[in-house]
């Protein structure tokens, strides 16, 4: 069964994908579906998967209860409207199509400790390659209905890499009241997610009751919003803000839902008479206290305080008459949080990008590789490099390294490409069109943005530095005293060389490297550091950042706590144009971001600084300065 599903969807791949292109509502985060554009977080990562509306809900409950985790949390979903009312995340992105090459490269580069779907889904590739990784599936509050029970006889190896966590039901545990909605009459009957036919049975079986309750209709789908206002067209409506007048309301909105089960006296279940359905959940309803009714479809367990419709008028003069009971008390969602934190399993190995790409890698690793040294210069040169082509957490280190050497009463100058910069030649004073935003963030010193960096060092010996710090030249051919690779040890590869993945040199090349300075995680022996936030924020924030991998920043954000309630990746380098600026703005959060984001943004965010701490090799490096300060130069 896996060998022609995964042949069906290498044959028919290409044509979904163009035809998810040219329609205009799958065409919405195509690049993400489909694997293309990535989401902005590191690996070990919660993802929490929750296909539509309804299923966002619990969702929206459960990831409330995993933020005190300190994990970074990606929701994942599928809808238009589950996108517009996701919450409780730090991260938010397409659930990938469940093409073979598109879920590895989405596994390969995310690298979940755990995955965690909510509900019913279950997509054969992604739940199999996962199995492969060691990555744990979880199911929370599973259905199936004849669909699911026939895959589970024909594939049963999908069903047994996922693990169920039964819940009595998340919905509802986070319900956001909406101030404005208009008081409905009472008693008040909600139909929630109501499919096609479902309120005409609803209309006609009030028509035979004697006393028959307000009616709220809230259709399953935008979709159907203009089809239902045609089949009531006297009833007001949500979206002309109109007072309920007359027996019937429509509910065209979304996310509105739990809302108005706070004034329900009664609730009906959609798609509870259309057994491909087999009904929506009735957990807001119930968490709300409200004593739902349902069609002879229904396939959920047996709600606590559910009627049949055995006639339908009769189960909704019976609900009625029963009236709301207590609310569901809180806790499950604090209650399944905690075994999905408990199945949590280790960040998965790292795998190539491209492994097709291996041949051409071989080639650009050849051309590509440290250039010959030059003479020695009069004063000791230091070069801080990495053999990924970014996001090692460098600047930080030649920040620290910086401050080291002028403790010890020395002129530093600092020397880079001045990557990001829009002007030429060697340039010492500006800001980051001119340095560059990585020496721009440095701040005050000798700052000199040079492509050729031995004539940035002859420069910065005019200039009466004492010692030279390079940025970034461990492949470069000036000469140095002490070369410092940066290492991080959760992208010990970077995926494989470019373009097999994000690396200048293999691993064997750290041969040529004086000492070893790991960023992050464990690395070879050499120096440790961590990174720590300087001075959190307090309250909801949106993050942003623009660096070669904004993760870290949203990693380090949420390891300190922060309430990290929106997230935005730009590419590295990026340009701030007042677009961009309007666009964050307009969340209405508080706004947050790196040092080097801020030096081309001109004070429209917080900034947040890392600070960084050696943990590992303080004598080691201390070492290594002494003997490079001990460095005579000459020839």
């Amino acid at each position: 069964m896996s060998w022609v599903y995964r042949l069906l969807w290498w044959v028919l791949g290409p044509w979904v994908a163009l035809a998810s292109w040219l329609h205009p509502r799958t065409r919405v985060r195509w690049a993400e579906r489909w694997s293309l554009r990535l989401p902005a977080v590191e690996p070990g990562c919660v993802v929490v998967h929750a296909a539509s509306l309804g299923e966002g809900q619990s969702a929206a409950s459960l990831l409330e209860a995993l933020r005190r985790s300190g994990r970074v949390l990606l929701r994942t979903a599928t809808s238009d409207t589950a996108f517009q009312t996701a919450r409780g995340h730090h991260a938010l992105a397409a659930w990938p199509m469940d093409h073979p090459w598109v879920v590895r490269r989405w596994l390969d580069t995310l690298r979940p400790s755990v995955l965690v779907l909510v509900e019913a889904e279950l997509w054969p590739t992604l739940v199999l390659a996962a199995r492969d990784r060691g990555i744990p599936v979880l199911r929370v509050s599973p259905r199936e209905g004849p669909g699911g029970a026939r895959l589970r006889r024909l594939w049963p190896a999908v069903f047994e890499a996922v693990q169920d966590l039964p819940s009595s039901g998340l919905k509802g545990e986070v319900i956001e009241i909406v101030l404005d909605l208009p008081h409905f009459p009472r008693p008040c009957l909600v139909a929630g997610s109501t499919r096609p036919g479902d309120e005409a049975r609803l209309i006609e079986a009030l028509a035979r009751l004697d006393d028959p309750p307000f009616l709220v209709l809230a259709p399953r789908h935008p979709e159907r919003f203009d089809e239902v206002r045609a089949l009531v067209p006297d009833a007001a409506c949500r979206s002309r803000s109109e007072p309920p007048e007359g027996r019937i309301y429509v509910l065209d909105s979304v996310g509105e839902l739990a809302s108005c089960y706070a004034q329900a006296d009664a609730a009906f279940v959609g798609g509870t008479f259309d057994a491909s359905i087999g009904g929506h959940s009735p957990e807001e309803a119930l968490a709300a206290g409200v004593p739902v009714v349902f069609g002879p479809e229904h396939r959920w367990p047996p709600p606590e305080r559910g009627f049949l419709a055995d006639p339908l008028d009769r189960a909704i003069s019976r609900a009625l008459e029963h009236g709301r009971f207590r609310a569901r008390s809180g806790g499950e969602a604090d209650r399944v949080a905690q075994e999905v934190l408990a199945r949590l399993g280790p960040v998965p190995g790292e795998r190539s990008l491209r492994p097709a790409m291996r041949p051409l890698a071989r080639v650009y690793g050849a051309l590509a590789g440290p250039a010959r040294r030059s003479v020695r210069f009069e004063v000791p040169v230091l070069s801080v490099g990495n053999l990924a082509s970014g996001g090692t957490g460098k600047t930080q280190v030649v920040r620290e390294l910086e401050r080291r050497l002028r403790a010890r009463g020395l002129k530093t100058a600092v020397i880079s490409r001045g990557y990001g910069r829009s002007s030429a030649g060697i340039v010492e004073h500006g800001g980051a069109e001119d340095l560059g935003d990585e020496l721009a963030m440095l701040g005050s010193g000798v700052r000199i943005a040079c492509v050729d960096r031995a004539a940035g060092v002859a420069r910065a010996v005019a200039l009466g530095a004492g010692v030279v710090l390079l940025d970034d030249a461990f492949q470069n051919g000036v000469h140095r005293d002490l070369d410092i690779l940066c290492w991080d040890g959760v992208w010990p590869d970077s995926q494989g060389v470019i373009p097999a993945g994000f690396a200048r040199e293999p691993r064997s090349a750290m041969r040529r490297a004086d000492l070893v300075w790991t960023t992050r995680g464990r690395g070879p022996a050499g120096v440790r550091s961590v990174s720590t936030l300087v001075d959190p924020p307090e309250g909801p924030v949106l993050a942003f950042a623009g660096i070669a991998r904004a993760g870290r920043f949203l990693e380090a954000l949420v390891g300190a706590g922060v309430d990290v309630r929106a997230w935005r990746a730009f590419p590295d380098h990026h340009r701030y144009t007042a677009a961009d600026v309007a666009e964050l703005q307009a969340s209405g959060l508080s706004l947050v971001t790196t040092e080097k984001d801020a030096v081309r943004l001109g004070g429209q965010a917080r900034v947040l600084q890392l600070e960084l701490r050696v943990v590992e090799g303080e004598e080691l490096l201390e070492r290594a300065l002494d003997r490079l300060l001990a460095t005579s130069g000459g020839a």
